[in-house]
């Protein structure tokens, strides 16, 4: 049986949140085992049962969960909606590596250059 929980409109509101948030959203778990913070996809959920799954990134299951302890986490800070991406890792990596470029040579990069 479920605990009973005083009514709470922040958490209400995560809960309603959630809800509206689409298959596919990516959220950050802390990991008490890691230093750094895990990444996982919320794969489906359902509004009847109040249940949700999470996979990671090769789309293997990794937990499940319901949507209330999700929202409890989310008000604690334990699970957050991570920050954007800097575009893909292909764009991230040629930049860093134009960066690493100019700075060994002190030049500009090839878009500074036709600017």
């Amino acid at each position: 049986e479920a605990p009973v929980r005083e009514p709470d409109d922040e958490h209400d509101k995560m809960v309603k949140r959630i809800k509206e948030m689409a298959f596919g959203t990516w959220f950050e778990f802390d990991d008490p085992e890691r230093d750094a913070p895990v990444r996982r996809k919320m794969a489906w959920f359902s509004t009847k049962t109040g249940r949700c799954l999470f996979v990671n990134r090769k789309g293997i299951r990794t937990h499940d969960t319901t949507i209330d302890h999700l929202a409890q986490s989310m008000i604690a800070g334990t699970a957050r909606l991570p920050p954007p991406d800097e575009g893909s890792f292909i764009d991230r990596a040629w930049n860093s590596i134009l960066k690493n470029l100019k700075k060994i040579t002190g030049g500009s990069t090839p878009e500074e250059q036709s600017a």
